[in-house]
Order: structure tokens, then sequence, then C-alpha cells
């Protein structure tokens, strides 16, 4: 998932077919480029289940250029995940609330 956030961090938000590599990555799907460099199975699993939950596709249905643009737009893989939500601490209600486990 590094790796992909790294290559992710070097593709524009504004031009990604620019990139040097635009040509080859859009060439190939998520999938293809998994099968070539996440060697571990437990790896590839958990990256296409990670992005099934991003983006309601299959890993060979998308261009992996794509892939690292949407990735670059939400800030990687683990915040694309989490929808950018990060962890919050619960509002205080304020002292006139009253609770309603009485």
């Amino acid at each position: 998932m590094a790796k992909m956030d790294a290559l992710a961090a070097e593709v524009s938000t504004t031009t990604p077919h620019l990139h040097p590599r635009a040509r080859e990555w859009d060439t190939i799907t998520v999938d293809e480029w998994l099968r070539e460099h996440a060697k571990e199975g437990a790896t590839r699993i958990l990256v296409s289940w990670l992005f099934k939950v991003c983006s309601g596709m299959e890993t060979s249905q998308m261009s992996f250029l794509f892939w690292l643009y949407f990735l670059r737009q939400s800030g990687g893989m683990i915040r694309a995940v989490s929808h950018g939500r990060e962890r919050r601490d619960p509002v205080d209600p304020g002292p006139d609330h009253q609770s309603n486990l009485w």
C-alpha cells in the first residue's frame, strides 16, 4: 500500500496524463499491477478488498493510472478507505443535556 501511495503522490491532480509513465500505467489494470508488484497473496487480497470498498469495482476494471489519480485526490489508500474521516472525540452535549439512561 505504501508503494501505491508513493506512486500516487507523483501523479498530478490536474494533469495526470502528463506523468512520464502515464501511458504505461493507463494501459494496465490495477489487477495487473498487483500481480506483478504485490508478491504476497495476502497483500493482493487486502489491497483488492480496499480497492472494492473505495471504488465498488473489481481491480480488473480500472486502469492503474486512474487508480493512482483517485488515491492522490483522496490523500492515499488508508484515507480513501476511511473517506477522509479522522478519529474525533464525541461531542459534549453540554450541561443541560438529559441522559436517557434512567
